[in-house]
């Protein structure tokens, strides 16, 4: 396995003459001469009823990994090994791979899943751990977790999904979401941990007639990393709601790849990305809306905007539309500039400092993206700008 895995970073790395990878340098994980690493440590799930939070620790996909349960568990939950599932519905995204899943694959060939019901309890968080509790190591390790949520019909869920990054680990994540008809999801994913960690992700979601998923994502504390979101929107009146902020420093790297697919009619779609680049830092937006023929009267917005804090920072943006319909409702817009004058002039008119008055604009526009989250999920958010922004 580990020669597998070694041979297809070296010979299939994707390289910046693909489209995809144009702007995000994956030589690295050559030159450091990153080599596969399964932590052999059991998952676990602990509910705390009286902090109405119930956790998922995950830190080994392998075929062997155990699931450890140190609490009863909320009703309508179970957390499960993919052998222990009946039938897998990981084949609904056999028309999307990327280079992460493929090398995630090789390294570990089991997948979990995450059952959620209508009867589980819906002022509960669900707060996902990925990567954590990494031996520190001095080698370069590639370090890989899989897991995946099936929504049951009518089931009303937030969750808090943590990516904790340490230095000299590559940290892979893939998580599935499932949702059937009118199952309501909103999730709040998280960088955090050493500027010096480096990550891939990849999130798929399958959305059925009247559900809908919210996925905000917030990254900021990362040297390197890449974020996938793949949605196929499969029944009537399915929508999905993507919006994100990232914040840059140094020669920090941040790339953002969305897809979303219209598959039937009367589905809606928004994303909104917002960035904040200093110093000599990169970010990336690519997203594409696919509407296809048989989606007549679907409505798709995508927007990203971006504030340049340097002359070196850079931001390199590509929002597209691929419309196969005629019937629908698509627009989309990308902006890069500095922070606003006149609001600038204002503020300081008012007897607040530059530094402060550029503090105030700039956490506004990042803090903007977490207006419509749920209030448990809204009190993360801000805390993590809070600590971060420019």
């Amino acid at each position: 396995m580990p020669l597998q895995s070694l041979e297809l970073i070296q010979k299939q790395l994707p390289t910046r003459k693909d489209e995809d990878w144009k702007y995000a340098d994956l030589s690295f994980l050559q030159k450091q001469n990153f080599v596969p690493y399964i932590f052999d440590k059991d998952n676990e799930c602990e509910y705390k009823a009286d902090e109405k939070k119930l956790i998922l620790r995950i830190y080994n996909s392998s075929a062997l990994a155990k699931i450890k349960t140190l609490s009863d568990l909320p009703r309508g939950f179970q957390f499960l090994n993919g052998k222990d599932l009946k039938t897998s519905p990981l084949s609904t995204f056999s028309s999307y791979d990327n280079y992460f899943l493929k090398l995630g694959r090789i390294l570990q060939n089991n997948q979990l899943f995450a059952v959620v019901t209508k009867d589980f309890p819906s002022d509960v968080l669900i707060e996902v751990e990925m990567g954590g509790s990494l031996p520190i190591s001095t080698e370069s390790r590639i370090h890989n977790t899989q897991l995946s949520f099936i929504f049951e019909e009518s089931s009303s869920v937030s969750i808090l999904e943590r990516s904790l990054l340490q230095p000299h680990y590559f940290n892979m994540t893939a998580v599935d979401y499932f949702l059937k008809a009118n199952a309501q999801v909103k999730i709040l994913k998280v960088e955090t941990g050493a500027a010096q960690g480096r990550a891939g992700h990849t999130s798929r979601l399958s959305v059925m007639e009247n559900a809908e998923a919210r996925i905000t994502t917030l990254t900021h504390s990362s040297e390197w990393s890449r974020h996938n979101i793949f949605t196929e929107l499969d029944g009537a009146s399915a929508s999905v709601n993507l919006e994100a902020a990232y914040l840059t420093h140094e020669t920090q790297f941040i790339d953002h790849h969305t897809v979303i697919a219209h598959r039937v009619p009367n589905t809606l779609s928004s994303q909104k990305y917002n960035g904040v680049l200093a110093d000599k830092s990169k970010g990336v937006f690519n997203g594409k809306v696919i509407i296809a023929r048989d989606a007549q009267k679907s409505a798709a917005v995508q927007l990203n905007r971006n504030l340049l804090m340097s002359k070196q920072a850079e931001i390199n943006t590509k929002p597209e539309l691929q419309i196969d319909a005629d019937d629908v409702q698509a627009k989309h817009g990308a902006t890069v500039g500095q922070l606003n004058p006149e609001q600038l002039f204002y503020l300081l008119s008012r007897g607040i400092s530059e530094p402060v008055a550029r503090h105030m604009l700039t956490r506004g526009f990042i803090e903007e993206v977490g207006l419509n989250l749920p209030e448990v999920l809204q009190r993360v958010f801000f805390k993590e700008v809070a600590a971060d922004v420019i």
